[in-house]
């Protein structure tokens, strides 16, 4: 996903034009902009030096998406949830910005009438697939009681261990239809879910 609709009708999204390249390669680093719906006034909404992924808006009409930047951690694990007002201010951590693994949380999107989102939990190098999981920030920003995997035959390990660089399995985009079922693409299928853990 690389952009998303924002409460005043105007459109959230990733592109490239700063100018800037990933330090550890060659590649660009997308960050979030905003425009109107037409496309006009464009305006940079992250001061991110680094990666912005999956951008999606919460019922209370923030934007939520993952963050990849080095500042006062290590480079490779850490690539956490962050939200931001459509108009650029209030910028806040939302879960895992101390998270070992896994090592990177994205495509989130907010369970209807929750405080929760359904994301996926991968890792930092490869294909953006991994486990499906709940995130539950009520419960702590770092916390192990947060998140709850919700294919528990991909293993995402500890949150205060490893890398979290090693997480490979077949789900990706998730989607939640209500707080009972999601949508999920696995292995390039979309199956129905419950929260249960139950293909429909």
């Amino acid at each position: 996903r690389k952009g998303c609709w924002v409460r005043d009708g105007g459109i959230a999204f990733l592109s490239e034009r700063k100018a800037a390249v990933a330090y550890c390669w060659t590649w660009a680093t997308p960050v979030l902009y905003r425009c109107d719906a037409d496309g006009n006034n464009v305006e940079r909404l992250s001061a991110n030096y680094l990666n912005d992924f999956t951008p999606s808006v919460l019922e209370d009409g923030r934007i939520i998406y993952s963050r990849w930047e080095y500042v006062d951690r290590p480079a490779i694990p850490i690539q956490s949830l962050w939200c931001i007002n459509p108009d650029g201010t209030g910028l806040s951590g939302f879960f895992g910005n101390r998270v070992l693994s896994p090592a990177t949380f994205m495509e989130a999107h907010q369970i209807p009438g929750t405080g929760r989102v359904l994301c996926v939990l991968t890792s930092h190098n490869g294909p953006c697939r991994g486990a499906i999981g709940v995130i539950d920030p009520a419960r702590g920003s770092n916390a192990q009681e947060a998140i709850e995997n919700l294919t528990p035959e991909v293993p995402v390990g500890p949150v205060n261990q490893g890398s979290g660089n090693n997480i490979r399995g077949p789900y990706e985009s998730p989607f939640p239809l209500d707080d009972r079922y999601f949508l999920v693409s696995r292995d390039g299928t979309i199956v129905l879910r419950d929260y249960a853990g139950t293909q429909q």
